[in-house]
C-alpha cells in the first residue's frame, strides 16, 4: 500500500506501509493520537509528551452528597499530582479542584499494567476522587468535569468502556432540604463524560420524578411548546432573535426561551416565557415540546435528561439548528454530522454552505433551510437607527478576534506569554496610534470565551465593550478586525468592509482546512504586524475603493437574500415540516 502527502513546497512525497510498519522519509513524523503528519528536517519523531494524559471513568455514585468517580488513567511519567475539576458550563473562571487519591492500577482493558508499560511505556494509575455536591454544584446546569496532572492541560474523561453505560445514569437525594438530581451522560460532540444538575422543592419531587420517567407518556395533543435558546447563558444570537420573532408572530405556538438564572444578559426567567434551565417549569416544558430551536447544541434548550425521558412518547420534538454563523472560515462541521446529533433540520444563508452540509454532514438537501441568519432581520432597521441622515460621526472600528481552544484554561501569566495575547496587543497599540492621526475610534471586543482576560488588553486610546453591547450596536461601526470570526459575514450584510489580521493562519488550519479559498472573504488578509499597519494606515487615509469593491463581488457567495424575511422564511419550514410529520399515520 502507498500514501502521498503533499508538502507545503509542492513537491510529493511517497510513504510506504508494509503490515502494521509505517516508514516515513526522513524528517517526518506522525503525531501522537491522531495521523498528522509532520515534516522537520531537524528534529526526531517526538518521544513521550510529559502532558499526554488519558482517562476513562468507570463508575459514578451519589452517597450522602457526594459523588465518587472512579477512573483509570493513562500516561507517560510518574506523576506529582492530580486533580478532579468541577466547574459550570461557560463559567470556566469558577471551578473547583478536588484531590484524586492515586494508587498503581493492577489491570486495564483485561491486561496487566506491567504489560502496558512494557509495550507502549504508559503508566497506568487507579483514581478516586469525591465530590461535595453542596460546594460545586451551586445551581442547575450543566457541567463538566475534567482532570488535570500536576500543572498541565485540562482533559476530558471518556467511558472506560461499554459497561460504563449498563451503570445508573440517574441519582437523586436529599441535598440541603432540597430535592436533587445528578444525571451523567456522554457529549455527543466531545464524546467525554458531563453532568446534568438540578435541583427542586421538596414539594415538587414526586411531579419531578414522574416528569424525567420513561414509562410517562405525553400525549401528542399536549406537545404544542416552541423551545428557543442558544448557550445556557446567553441572550444575544439568533436563538433570542427567533424567540422574539415567535412572540409577535406566532404567539399560538407557545414560545418559551431557556436560560440560566445567573446569565450573562441580565435576562430574568418569568417562569412563563423565560423559563430558568432546570427549573420545574422548563422539565414540564421539555415534556411538552413540539419544536426545538437552537444555536449550538440541543441539549442547552432540552437536557439530555429530558431527550432520554420522551423517547417512548410517539412524537418526538422536531430539532431545528438555526446556526451561530455563516460557514465559511473555521472548521466546525465535525460535530453536526447527521449520524452524530441527528437533527431534523439545519438553517443555512446560501446554496454554497447548503451544498457544503449535504456533502459534509450527510443532511439531504431537502433538511438544509436557505433562509439566512434569524438575526440579520433586524440589521436594516438598526443602521437606520445608528446612522440619521445628514448626521456627520467619527468613524469607528470594531476589533473582535475569535477564540481558540484550551485558551481559557491558561492562567494569566500563561496567557500573557502566548502569542495570541502578544499579537493582538500589538495590533490594537497600532489602532490606537492610527486612530489619533486619522480622528477614529476603536473598540475591543474579548470574546466571551475568555473575557476574563480583558483587564490585560487594555490600551490607552481603546474602548472595551462586551459582546452583547457590541452585537446591539453592530451597524454604527465603519470597519471591523477580525482573525476568523463569523461576524464578519453580519457585517457584509450592511455593507462594511473587514480586515482579516490571521497571524497564525497555518497553525489554525493544520487539522481542518477552511470551507472557502479565503481570498473571496469580504477583505484584505494580513500574516504580520507590517502588513497589518499598512491596511489600516490605507483605510485610514480613504482607501477604501478596494475594500468596497470587494464587498460588491463577493456578497451573494455567502448570502442568498438581503432582506428582512429571515425568521419569516425559517419558521414556514419548520411549520410544513411539521405540518408533514402529523400527515404521517402512527403505526
Amino acid at each position: 500500500m502507498t500514501f502521498y502527502a503533499d508538502r507545503r513546497d509542492g513537491e510529493r512525497t511517497r510513504i510506504w506501509v508494509a503490515g502494521t510498519i509505517m516508514r516515513l522519509p526522513a524528517g517526518w513524523y506522525c503525531t501522537r493520537h491522531h495521523l498528522h503528519l509532520c515534516f522537520d528536517p531537524d528534529a526526531a519523531p517526538p518521544t513521550a509528551v510529559e502532558d499526554d494524559w488519558r482517562h476513562y471513568i468507570k463508575r459514578i455514585n451519589l452517597v450522602n452528597g457526594h459523588l465518587t468517580f472512579t477512573f483509570t488513567s493513562f500516561g507517560f511519567t510518574q506523576p506529582q499530582s492530580m486533580e478532579l475539576v468541577v466547574y459550570k458550563f461557560r463559567d470556566e473562571a469558577r471551578s473547583f479542584e478536588i484531590p484524586v487519591t492515586v494508587s498503581p492500577a493492577k489491570k486495564a482493558y483485561r491486561v496487566s499494567a506491567a504489560l502496558h508499560h512494557h509495550f507502549s511505556g504508559q503508566t497506568v494509575l487507579h483514581g478516586e476522587a469525591i465530590v461535595d455536591v453542596r460546594s460545586c454544584f451551586q445551581s442547575p446546569g450543566l457541567y463538566s468535569v475534567m482532570v488535570r496532572v500536576d500543572s498541565g492541560r485540562l482533559r476530558g474523561i471518556f467511558p472506560y468502556n461499554s459497561n460504563f453505560f449498563k451503570k445508573p445514569d440517574l441519582f437523586s437525594g436529599t441535598i440541603d432540604d432540597r430535592f436533587a438530581l445528578v444525571h451523567s451522560f456522554q457529549d455527543r460532540a466531545t464524546k467525554n463524560i458531563r453532568l446534568e444538575y438540578f435541583s427542586f422543592q421538596q414539594d415538587d419531587a414526586e411531579e419531578v420524578s414522574r416528569l424525567v420517567d420513561p414509562s410517562f407518556r405525553t400525549r401528542n395533543d399536549e406537545k404544542r411548546r416552541w423551545l428557543c435558546g442558544e448557550y445556557t447563558t446567553t441572550a444575544r444570537d439568533n436563538g433570542w432573535e427567533i424567540f422574539n420573532y415567535l412572540r409577535h408572530h406566532r404567539a399560538e405556538r407557545q414560545p418559551a426561551y431557556i436560560i440560566d438564572r445567573h446569565n450573562h444578559d441580565g435576562l430574568e426567567p418569568d417562569g412563563t416565557h423565560i423559563l430558568e434551565y432546570g427549573s420545574v417549569e422548563h422539565l414540564r416544558a421539555c415534556r411538552q415540546a413540539r419544536a426545538l430551536l437552537f444555536t449550538h447544541h440541543a441539549v442547552y434548550v432540552m437536557p439530555n435528561l429530558m431527550r432520554r425521558a420522551s423517547e417512548e412518547d410517539e412524537t418526538q420534538p422536531v430539532t431545528l439548528f438555526l446556526q451561530h454563523g455563516v460557514l465559511a472560515i473555521k472548521p466546525v462541521l465535525r460535530d453536526y454530522h447527521k449520524r452524530t446529533c441527528g437533527y431534523d433540520l439545519f438553517n443555512v444563508s446560501s446554496r454554497r454552505e447548503q451544498d457544503l452540509v449535504v456533502r459534509e454532514c450527510s443532511f439531504s438537501p431537502n433538511d438544509v433551510i436557505v433562509s439566512g441568519l434569524p438575526r440579520w432581520d433586524r440589521l436594516s432597521e438598526r443602521v437606520q437607527q445608528h446612522r440619521p441622515a445628514g448626521e456627520a460621526r467619527r468613524r469607528k472600528v470594531l476589533v473582535f478576534p475569535t477564540w481558540r481552544k484550551r485558551l481559557d484554561k491558561l492562567s494569566f501569566d500563561d496567557f500573557r506569554q502566548s502569542g495570541f495575547f502578544e499579537q493582538w496587543k500589538a495590533a490594537l497599540e497600532i489602532m490606537a496610534r492610527r486612530a489619533d492621526a486619522h480622528n477614529f475610534e476603536v473598540v475591543f471586543c474579548v470574546h466571551s470565551i475568555f473575557e476574563r482576560f480583558a483587564s490585560i488588553f487594555a490600551t490607552k486610546g481603546v474602548q472595551q465593550k462586551t459582546l452583547r453591547e457590541v452585537v446591539s450596536g453592530l451597524p454604527e461601526y465603519d470597519l471591523f478586525v477580525t482573525d476568523y470570526s463569523s461576524l464578519c459575514f453580519d457585517l457584509l450584510y450592511i455593507e462594511r468592509p473587514t480586515i482579516f489580521f490571521m497571524f497564525d493562519r497555518d497553525e489554525f488550519f493544520l487539522a481542518e482546512a477552511p470551507y472557502v479559498n479565503l481570498e473571496i472573504l469580504p477583505g484584505p488578509i494580513v500574516e504580520n504586524l507590517q502588513g497589518f499597519e499598512r491596511v489600516v494606515e490605507d483605510w485610514g487615509v480613504g482607501q477604501m475603493e478596494t475594500m468596497i469593491q470587494k464587498i460588491d463581488d463577493v456578497r451573494d457567495k455567502f448570502t442568498a437574500f438581503g432582506d428582512e424575511q429571515n425568521c419569516a422564511r425559517l419558521i414556514n419550514h419548520l411549520e410544513a415540516r411539521i405540518l408533514s410529520q402529523s400527515a404521517v399515520p402512527s403505526v
